[in-house]
């Protein structure tokens, strides 16, 4: 049976292809695939509520938005970026974020089926 991480190797998500981009704050406004822009805008939302429901200190979060700072989780930013790349927009709306004690990630994978198979790609 195949699912939604097959064909992953976390070191290919690990890759810092972005490292270039001089301001990661603006990278969001910088994507131009629609789809992609509004997937990662949406789990960066998603996370930024969890992290808060866990308890992540105010330093990795914006103080007017409110929503994780995207220049203090660089990697993270940069690693979901990548997965949606890697995902493809067909896979991409079935990987969900869930965000644990301490800001390490895990992303579950809805599609075919799946009742939420953990696929650990995102490490603290």
């Amino acid at each position: 049976m195949s699912t939604l991480f097959d064909s992953l190797n976390p070191t290919d998500i690990d890759r810092d292809e972005t490292a270039s981009v001089v301001s990661v704050a603006s990278t969001s406004a910088k994507i131009k695939n629609p789809m992609k822009r509004a997937w990662c805008q949406t789990q960066w939302t998603n996370l930024s509520f969890q992290a808060e429901k866990v308890g992540l200190p105010d330093v990795y979060f914006d103080n007017d938005t409110r929503l994780l700072d995207k220049t203090t989780n660089r990697k993270l930013w940069q690693l979901m970026n990548r997965l949606y790349d890697l995902l493809g927009p067909e896979k991409a709306p079935y990987a969900y974020p869930v965000m644990l004690g301490g800001g390490s990630v895990e992303w579950h994978n809805y599609a075919d089926g799946c009742k939420g198979v953990v696929a650990e790609i995102v490490e603290e």
